[in-house]
Parts: structure tokens; C-alpha cells; sequence
């Protein structure tokens, strides 16, 4: 099935996501594609799955792939991999990841998930003695990876035959085809270091700020506005009135660490003459520090519209 973010706990554990199969192991894929992995894996080797991926086609392809081969221990979203492993994941949750020929990112080396702070991260995350399988026809990322792994000190390097799943994804089929080599790996577990969760915040912590009034609000003029905050970028796209409800409502676009969001926040008139700027709740966003600073950042334009802030919770 298909799991928006906010369907999750953060952390979250095995028994409430697979409450009929508590006790099968926990494997999680980064990057599944259109699913194919995991139908021939689940066979060979059953256990709960968790699979990630950040392209929407990609998300509903597999869920198709899955239904049809009637894995119902299996459970999808549209994440990037590093809040939902250090958001959802508990410590020492999973026994297994997989990470089946990912971008190798030649010209931009940064954005490789296979990185020191990769392996430090998912190291508290995996059960002792877990694993991450890494297959890959690139061999400049391979042996990157495992550079990246040694120097983190906290994995033991396998090497051996891919699993044959692997060998059947829509990519493998392709490399193997050109005549392309594949390269595997087994990164076994043997220290870790403790990372913090991620932070989300619950509902009862739903970002919101009160001002008063000056004239009445005119965005007839709006133009897109950047506000930045450290590591974290917030772009209030457009204004839209509210056609329910008096009032406007800003499309904002946030930017933070491997995390972005668009959400609706609501400008909205209230009967003792004040105004209520608060987060939408439709599209169930992660209420994360840059929620809260969307949030900030809405009522920055209208303080320098004349408005004045009498309350903030954010």
C-alpha cells in the first residue's frame, strides 16, 4: 500500500506497520523504481517491506506490481530516503537495506546517497549485524561507496554476487544488455553511531501566528518572495483568495535538508477583528521546522503590509 509521510509515526515500529507479520524482518529499498525487485526478492527470502522512492510514476507502478503479486506486507511512499530512515525508522529497526543501481551522479558527486553521513546515519538504524546490499554497474561509484564505508569505520565490506532479483530490475536488464559489468556489495553493520530523529512535530504543535489589522489586505500586486533561514529556504509561490472562507491562502515552497515541501497557509479574518495565519492541513504536510518557518515567513509579508503581530507559536 501507499503511505503518504504524514501516515507515519515518527519514529514509527514494525508491529503497528505490519501488525500481521511482526515478526518476518524488516527490510527497507531505497529507490525501488517500478517495483520488480522486491516481487522476485519477497519470494526468495519474505520479510516486511518498506520500500522509497521520490518519482510519483515510479510510486504507482510498483504499487501495482505488488498488488498483483499479492504482497500485502509491503508498504510504499514518496519520501527521500534520509528523513523517512531517520525520522520513521526506530533504532536498530531494520536487518536489511537495498540500494539497486542508483543515480551515480558523475558530474555532481555530492548528491550520492552512498556518502559518509549516509553510512553514519543508517548505522544506528540497522539491526546489529545488518546489512546494506548495494548493486551497481557504475564502478567509479562502487568503488567510491566502499571508499565512503571505510572511512566511516562502522561497516565490514562483503563482496559477492548480487542477489538474483537484482539481475531482473528494469536497469540491470538494460546495463547487462549493453554488456555492462555488475558490481555488488554487502555492507555488514559492526559499530554505530547514535543519530538524533528527525524531528516532526504532532498537530498540537501546528505552527500559527495572530495579528491585527491595518487597512484591508490587497496582494493584487503579490510577486514571489524568497525568505531564507540558515539551511532552509522558504518561497511563497503565489496568493490565492479564499473562495470557502474569507480571507487568502499562499502556496509557500520549502527547502530544507533532504526534505521538500509545498503547503497551503491560511490568512483568515476572525470576528473579534484579529487575523489567524496557521498551516493548511490539506495534503497532510510534515510538520517539520520549515513548516513552522513557512509559517514565519507568511507573517513577515504581512507585517510589512501594515499588519502587527500580537501572538506566535511557531
Amino acid at each position: 500500500m501507499i503511505f503518504r509521510p504524514s501516515d507515519f509515526l515518527f519514529p514509527d515500529h514494525k508491529a503497528r506497520l505490519y501488525p500481521e507479520t511482526p515478526d518476518l524482518p524488516w527490510h527497507l529499498e531505497v529507490g525501488f523504481g517500478d517495483g520488480r525487485f522486491w516481487v522476485q526478492q519477497a519470494q526468495a527470502e519474505p520479510a516486511n517491506y518498506l520500500g522509497v522512492e521520490i518519482s510519483g510514476v515510479s510510486l504507482l507502478k510498483a504499487e501495482k506490481k505488488l498488488q498483483d503479486a499479492g504482497l500485502k506486507n509491503a508498504i510504499l511512499t514518496r519520501l527521500h530516503a534520509d528523513p523517512l530512515i531517520q525520522g520513521v525508522v526506530p533504532e536498530h529497526g531494520l536487518d536489511r537495506i537495498y540500494v539497486n543501481f542508483p543515480d551515480p551522479w558523475p558530474k555532481h558527486e555530492h548528491n550520492r546517497l552512498l556518502q559518509v553521513p549516509f553510512f553514519e546515519m543508517v548505522s544506528s538504524r540497522l539491526k546489529p549485524d545488518g546489512e546494506i546490499w548495494f548493486t551497481t554497474d557504475h564502478e567509479e561509484y562502487f568503488q567510491f561507496a566502499l571508499e565512503q564505508a571505510r572511512q566511516s569505520g562502522l561497516f565490514e565490506l562483503i563482496e559477492c554476487a548480487p542477489p538474483a532479483a537484482a539481475l531482473q530490475t528494469k536497469y540491470a536488464l538494460k546495463w547487462q544488455d549493453l554488456g555492462f559489468d555488475v558490481y555488488h556489495v554487502r555492507f555488514r553493520v559492526k559499530a554505530f553511531k547514535t543519530i538524533a530523529p528527525y524531528q516532526v512535530f504532532t498537530e498540537d504543535d501546528m505552527p500559527h501566528s495572530i495579528l491585527v489589522a491595518g487597512d484591508s489586505l490587497n496582494l493584487s500586486d503579490f510577486q514571489k518572495t524568497v525568505y531564507r533561514y540558515q539551511n532552509r529556504t522558504i518561497i511563497l509561490l503565489e496568493v490565492f483568495q479564499n473562495l470557502r472562507h474569507q480571507g487568502h491562502v499562499f502556496l509557500a515552497h520549502i527547502e530544507e535538508e533532504h526534505l521538500t515541501q509545498e503547503i497551503l497557509v491560511q490568512v483568515t479574518p476572525r470576528e473579534d477583528g484579529t487575523t489567524l495565519v496557521k498551516t493548511a492541513k490539506f495534503g497532510n504536510p510534515l510538520i517539520t521546522e520549515g513548516v513552522k518557518l513557512a509559517v514565519r515567513s507568511v507573517t513577515e509579508y504581512l507585517k510589512d503590509r501594515g499588519y502587527q503581530v500580537t501572538h506566535t507559536a511557531y
